[in-house]
């Protein structure tokens, strides 16, 4: 496709010549950037002062479509679990970037020729997107009614609903509490990036409407600003509301602004040279700068990363830096520009809607982690139904002498009707709950465990979102002498429901990925610096007689944010150290983490098609009893060192790698667990006897009688900003 610039003068010059005022001949540079150049001068005296009107037909630069396979890849890998790519989540940023670019390059190049219409441009987006996802959302509908529990029917035909309806990023985000289900088990959690780009798409050219007859200039400053607003508001939120953050518009918009911003440099850039248009070497460099930045970012960055924060910068802007920079003649563009890698580009949208329903299909098949052969197998298989959904999907329904805009809307209005009406007709029914069996739907409903009663969410054991002012009175005032303690996380709130059946007080101060270790400060939840600082003084006003931290040691090493044993102990010696100084005479125990489970619990009974009927022990992935044996060692020998009492309740409650996974009496069967690990009320109970009786065996009875009626400890003052 050529690129054409058109030059119509208008002015009052004398026959043919170019009018004096108001313009300067185009330099060769500035020519030389277009295929054709037509310059026209048209005599008519008495009109206003010469403009430049230019009119440009967007020439393909098949590094784009580089860049997007730069996207795509990182992102299908790091889904499949692929550890190098564990910053590939950051694909998603860059296709941002690259829609900014485009879809403002196309509303700005109409609306200067006047002939932008509203119609046509969503016209052309559902030709692009519509086709295409509904075809994948239709193949995926036999494999969930087949495959899923009626629990993940449920919420997968709610997504329908969200989906057709451009809110799925909305659903997620509701959808992303603690306990949720995780991530690789929704076939249709990829499209919260659509959903954010659709958004855009019908707001964006309605606010470029208003803002048109301002110049050209303050549409730019204006787009800035409102950028600018979104950075900060995004580096707040990925540290107060990382779950918003991550899935809203408003947080997001300053990443697809980049490559509006660009968009309007390069229309709009003076003819005159710059240092940009002029120097090779500068263009090379600001080209290799952006693609470190994005290969960076890629091997870098892991799920502990806050995002989209400031770190997201580096992705984006990297993006920035290519599009802005690169021309035929640059490295980086001959490297994007390569066969292999525009081929995926072309490629990358349907090789997105792919990838997420292959792998979670496969998890739930595998009732776990399929293994990385079979991960790797399914990447390629990604990129095939891609060819044959570019091939027989998204071009035929590009083609406006096959598919008129009348078919086009048609189809996006009946298939939305219909997917939406499925979608309902789900979730009303909860999931078809009569496609299992009875044993079946009494194992699924664990996975819906009403766990808030026992853990006392919202009051002892707060939400991510939650601060320590928010620790109801009730969970450590009283005026009971031999009361006891229990500090941590989410895991701990679970085991607080045993403890508290066996002590006179229970004091408990738990809150959702907060490990109970002073000196730890965690990027994606900054409040449990001071929920840890509100536990000290908790401890320093009762002096509980006994105090339990508890906490999922092994979580906090996978995601890399204690990244080896020594520094886990070591925060650990120092929690141990400040407990001792606040309060010598208490008997402090640390629990080791509870058996868990591959996926979940009543995935692993209902895989193995095993009844709740009697007690039953399983064994547990080797993989995950070496690494919580392994924890467990490291915490035992801390603990020691400090005089402190450690238990394992792997120790009590399992032989070798054989745990109890039902346990009761006749009539009253549980699982101990209603997903990978935290603890029903019943196999809460049962840990929290053994270890009281095991810590029991180990303490030494406290030295002094504790205080009777202190009033409730004062709020530690708020931690420093941290940005």
């Amino acid at each position: 496709m050529k690129k054409t610039l058109t030059i119509v003068l208008w002015g009052d010059g004398d026959k043919g010549n170019l009018p004096a005022r108001g313009y300067t001949p185009p330099t060769p540079a500035f020519k030389n950037k277009f295929d054709i150049v037509k310059i026209s001068t048209i005599n008519i005296r008495c009109l206003p002062p010469s403009t430049l009107k230019v009119s440009i037909n967007v020439k393909y630069r098949s590094e784009i479509d580089g860049l997007r396979a730069l996207a795509v890849i990182p992102v299908i890998l790091f889904h499949a679990g692929i550890k190098p790519f564990a910053g590939g989540f950051v694909g998603v940023d860059i296709f941002f970037v690259i829609s900014g670019y485009l879809i403002t390059t196309i509303l700005f190049s109409e609306m200067e020729d006047d002939r932008f219409s509203i119609v046509n441009f969503y016209e052309r987006r559902a030709r692009r997107i519509v086709p295409a996802l509904f075809f994948v959302i239709l193949c995926c509908l036999p494999f969930s009614w087949i495959w899923l529990s009626s629990s993940d029917l449920k919420d997968f035909s709610q997504s329908l609903m969200a989906v057709v309806s451009f809110s799925s990023n909305i659903l997620f985000w509701h959808e992303s509490g603690y306990f949720e289900t995780a991530a690789e088990l929704k076939p249709l959690l990829h499209t919260w990036s659509l959903a954010v780009e659709e958004q855009y798409y019908i707001v964006f050219p309605l606010i470029l409407l208003l803002l048109w007859k301002l110049r050209r200039r303050w549409i730019f400053c204006a787009i800035f600003a409102a950028a600018m607003l979104s950075l900060i508001a995004a580096q707040w939120g990925a540290y107060n509301i990382p779950s918003a953050a991550f899935f809203l518009l408003p947080f997001r918009f300053w990443e697809l602004a980049i490559g509006a911003l660009i968009a309007l440099y390069l229309q709009y850039r003076p003819a005159q040279p710059n240092l940009l248009s002029q120097s090779r070497k500068t263009r090379e460099l600001l080209g290799l700068i952006g693609l470190s930045l994005i290969f960076y970012s890629i091997f870098s960055f892991d799920k502990a990363t806050p995002f989209p924060s400031l770190y997201a910068l580096a992705p984006t802007l990297g993006t920035g830096l290519i599009i802005l920079c690169s021309t035929t003649e640059t490295w980086v563009s001959k490297i994007l520009s390569t066969k292999p890698l525009v081929g995926i580009g072309l490629l990358s949208y349907s090789a997105y809607l792919w990838h997420q329903p292959l792998f979670v299909f496969a998890r739930h098949q595998h009732h776990g982690t399929p293994k990385l052969s079979t991960l790797l197998t399914l990447c390629l298989v990604s990129l095939a139904l891609a060819y044959l959904i570019w091939r027989f999907v998204e071009i035929p329904f590009r083609n406006k002498n096959l598919f008129t805009r009348k078919r086009i809307f048609n189809l996006t209005l009946c298939g939305s009707l219909a997917l939406a009406i499925a979608g309902y007709t789900g979730h009303a029914n909860e999931g078809f709950t009569g496609r299992v069996s009875l044993e079946k739907r009494k194992i699924e409903a664990f996975r819906r465990y009403d766990f808030a009663s026992f853990y006392r969410l919202g009051d002892c054991f707060l939400r991510q979102e939650q601060t320590y002012a928010d620790f109801s009175s009730a969970c450590y005032d009283g005026s009971i002498s031999d009361r006891a303690m229990i500090w941590g996380d989410s895991h701990a709130a679970a085991l607080s429901y045993g403890l508290s059946q066996n002590a006179t007080e229970l004091i408990q101060i738990t809150s959702g990925s907060c490990p109970p270790l002073v000196g730890l400060t965690l990027d994606k939840q900054q409040t449990c610096t001071d929920i840890n600082d509100f536990a000290l003084k908790t401890i320093e006003t009762y002096l509980p007689q006994k105090i339990y931290l508890h906490a999922n040691w092994l979580l906090y090493q996978n995601e890399e944010i204690i990244k080896n044993n020594a520094a886990l102990t070591g925060y650990l010696q120092s929690t141990l150290r400040e407990i001792a100084k606040r309060s010598p005479n208490s008997e402090v125990s640390v629990v080791g983490g509870v058996p868990q489970w591959e996926k979940s619990l009543p995935d692993v009974l209902i895989k193995k098609s095993l009844k709740v009927d009697q007690t039953i022990n399983l064994p547990l992935e080797k993989k995950t009893y070496h690494a919580l044996t392994h924890i467990d060692t490291a915490l035992k020998a801390c603990t020691t060192e400090a005089e402190a009492t450690f238990v394992s309740p792997l120790e009590l409650l399992c032989v070798a790698d054989l745990c109890p996974a039902v346990i009761g009496e006749q009539g009253a069967f549980s699982p101990t667990a209603w997903d990978y690990g935290h603890l029903t009320a019943e196999g809460s109970v049962l840990l929290a006897d053994k270890v009281e009786t095991r810590a029991e065996n180990l303490m030494t009875p406290a030295k002094i009688k504790l205080v009777q009626g202190t009033p409730p400890p004062e709020a530690p003052s708020p931690a420093p900003s941290r940005f």
